[in-house]
Parts: structure tokens; sequence; C-alpha cells
């Protein structure tokens, strides 16, 4: 994750961006309990986004546009991976955001 967020700050990104970018990344990642490359599953993230996506009882759950951010930060994730030669492939490939 560090190296990640290093080549966003390298790339260009504002603080601000890398921080917010980083911060999805690690909610999605911790919240679906992946531990190692090799348990990434989109249908996992789905799910746990869906959650994410639902109201609760004291406050709205996120909106679509909000769950798209979160796909878009896992994207960004594995495709650095793969050009990084860090993964052969990325498990998130096919994840796609939803219409808002």
């Amino acid at each position: 994750m560090a190296d990640f967020k290093a080549a966003l700050a390298d790339k260009g990104g504002t603080a601000a961006h890398v921080k917010q970018t980083c911060k999805r990344l690690e909610t999605v990642l911790e919240g679906c309990k992946f531990a190692y490359w090799s348990e990434l599953s989109s249908s996992k993230v789905q799910r746990y986004l869906a959650g994410l996506r639902e109201d609760k009882p004291d406050e709205p759950g996120l909106s679509i546009q909000t769950a798209n951010y979160y796909v878009a930060a896992l994207k960004q994730f594995a495709r650095w991976m793969v050009r990084d030669g860090r993964a052969s492939e990325s498990p998130f490939e096919h994840l796609s955001r939803q219409n808002t």
C-alpha cells in the first residue's frame, strides 16, 4: 500500500487525492477482510459495497456515486499492481460501476 501511495503522489496527485484514494482502498480491503492478493474477489467487493449503500437507522448509506469512487480506487490499485509487475492480472477487471 505504501508503494501505491507513493506512486500516486509521484504521478502528481494532490495530497488530498492520494489520502482519499488510499482511504477508500483500505476501507474496502479491510471491510472484505482481504489479506492476500489471491483472496481479492469482485463479488465480495460488490456485496460489501451494497452493505455500505444500505441506510442505517441513524445514518444514510453511501450514494451510488460514492460507491463508484470506491470501485475506481480498487481498479486503479489493481491496474497499478499489474503494471508494476506485482501481479499477473487484475481481479477487478470485470468489476463495474453502477449507473448513477
